[in-house]
């Protein structure tokens, strides 16, 4: 491996001098220890790119982080911001990226070499411009001081270009915030980095997730580039011919001894067997060994997904049943995504939004509810909880992510068949039985009653009543309204 001479170790010389490469530590491991950080950056992203199941799993959780859309909360007024200057930026962070680019880069530099490094322009009093990652690759670090207390801050920061010119950020204490910047003070830059036991100049680096399972890594890579070259020689060694004359070969028949095994070998010619005079077949079986590699496949896969608590389902297809794909997912996002997007965001947060006025009363959080497959289950809660009828509409609205209906959605509902506990032990009431008989029909005024009501209500000059009941009946009986009979 070529190693660039602006790379220079920040060990102390004694410890330099006293580790040495063994064969209890991987490559990687070796040039963390000896201070060369780029180099262990460089071979981490290079395992990354070879091994698969590491690929994989830090593919699958900044894809998934980068698609959670980012919002502002206002500590202050409890509400979500949805506009302003600074979600603008992160929706275009520069001119070559798109803001899912720039999510899934910083993520996945944050899972391979467990940092990540971003640069703002503009003035450091002012909104950025552009924020843009850097590769932890192109990072140096000068010598720790200790001028900010306990803590084993490096001088400056360095970035190395391919032009071999160097953009130095040195550290700045302003009011109990750590800042690195450059000469001009209109260039800053942000370093994200994991916990690092490590108790040496090289603890101010992060410690990537990987790093417990490198040489792991690198036998998965070599079965791979095992099989490979067997393959293209011909799968494999299979059998040998052995000379069984006791004379030694001669010039010709050992030309033509190679001009045959040359018509025999590489992938397309596998399995032919060649025929030479005065030779013996000798097959060679295959070796437990060599039929391990398929299992040390799968358990790198379950070791990867342990260590990004990513479900073994989701990187190993035997696994995956349709009955399972929606827990896995739920458990990708609460285990491997949520936690992990909660951190980024924070490390956003403190680097961005300070140069913001209103910046101090601000954070970028997401909503559950904006992620397809979470919301799922707030539906399914929010079901549960309406069972129970102990919340309001708009109670339930909110667990959804939903807006409130007004403040006829603050009403409690109840079902309307639920007893007390008393009416229960009372056993059951019998109503009475309603009376369906119809109210008796008054019956038809006859026409002479008509007739003796309206005589009755006749006065004379005295008013008095001017007709009597047996003048009214003689009087109904010329009329022909009462009968004789």
């Amino acid at each position: 491996m070529f190693i660039p001479d602006n790379i220079k170790s920040t060990e102390p010389e004694e410890t330099k001098n006293s580790i040495a490469m063994g064969s209890s530590i991987s490559f990687p491991e070796f040039l963390a220890n000896h201070g060369l950080h780029q180099l262990s950056a460089y071979a981490a992203i290079s395992l990354y790119e070879q091994a698969m199941p590491f690929f994989d799993a830090v593919d699958l959780r900044a894809t998934a982080f980068s698609e959670i859309p980012i919002k502002l909360y206002n500590k202050k007024t409890k509400e979500i911001i949805t506009d302003h200057p600074v979600l603008d930026l992160l929706a275009a962070p520069n001119a070559d990226m798109s803001q899912l680019e720039f999510l899934h880069a910083l993520s996945s530099y944050y899972d391979i070499t467990g940092e990540a490094f971003l640069v703002a322009t503009g003035r450091a009093s002012e909104p950025p411009r552009e924020i843009m990652n850097v590769s932890p690759v192109n990072i140096g670090f000068t010598r720790a001081n200790t001028r900010f207390g306990l803590l084993n801050i490096p001088e400056s920061i360095y970035i190395d270009t391919q032009t071999n010119s160097a953009r130095n950020y040195k550290s700045i204490d302003e009011r109990g915030r750590l800042r690195f910047l450059n000469g001009k003070q209109d260039s800053e830059l942000w370093h994200l980095r994991g916990f690092n036991p490590r108790r040496n100049s090289g603890s101010f680096r992060g410690l990537s997730k990987a790093k417990p399972v490198w040489m792991e890594l690198q036998q998965y890579i070599s079965g791979n580039t095992t099989n490979l070259s067997l393959l293209k020689r011909g799968t494999r060694l299979s059998m040998a011919w052995v000379n069984k004359s006791e004379h030694e070969l001669t010039p010709v028949q050992w030309e033509r001894m190679q001009q045959e095994a040359q018509k025999y070998s590489g992938e397309h010619n596998a399995g032919g067997t060649p025929i030479l005079d005065g030779m013996d077949v000798k097959t060679i079986q295959q070796t437990n060994r060599d039929m391990e590699f398929g299992k040390l496949k799968d358990s790198m896969l379950s070791r990867v997904a342990n260590i990004y608590k990513i479900p073994l389902s989701l990187l190993l297809a035997e696994t995956m049943t349709l009955s399972n794909l929606e827990t896995a997912i739920l458990h990708l996002y609460d285990l491997a995504v949520l936690p992990n997007t909660k951190r980024l965001y924070s490390e956003l947060g403190r680097f961005l939004l300070p140069r913001y006025k209103d910046g101090a009363d601000l954070e970028f959080v997401f909503r559950e509810a904006d992620i397809p497959a979470v919301r799922i289950r707030l539906i399914d809660t929010a079901k549960r909880q309406k069972e129970i009828g102990v919340n309001t509409i708009n109670e339930l609205r909110r667990e959804i992510g939903d807006e409130d209906v007004g403040p006829e959605g603050d009403v409690i509902l109840v079902n309307s068949t639920q007893k007390t506990l008393e009416q229960v032990l009372e056993g059951p009431q019998i109503p009475e039985p309603l009376d369906t008989t119809p109210p008796p029909k008054e019956k038809e005024k006859t026409e002479f009653q008509e007739f003796s009501e309206l005589m009755v209500k006749v006065k004379n000059e005295k008013g008095e009543r001017k007709y009597d009941d047996m003048q009214i009946i003689e009087m109904a009986m010329e009329e022909g309204i009462l009968n004789a009979d």
